[in-house]
């Protein structure tokens, strides 16, 4: 699933269009880099878990 972006109401959605306004929506730009980022841990754990479900994982 993808979280989308309405322009029109600026208002978060998973939907392509949007409930509240009827337009459509677009994907956010991706976070600006940050070297002191708290997240990327994170991101990293869910990007594994990801590869993990369709197999693509090996752990080294």
């Amino acid at each position: 699933m993808e979280l989308y972006y309405c322009t029109n109401c600026t208002k978060y959605t998973m939907d392509q269009k949007c409930k509240i306004c009827n337009k459509s929506t677009s994907i956010p730009r991706p976070p600006k880099y940050a070297p002191d980022d708290k997240y990327t841990k994170y991101r990293a754990e869910i990007k594994i878990d990801e590869r993990r479900l369709k197999g693509l994982y090996q752990k080294t």
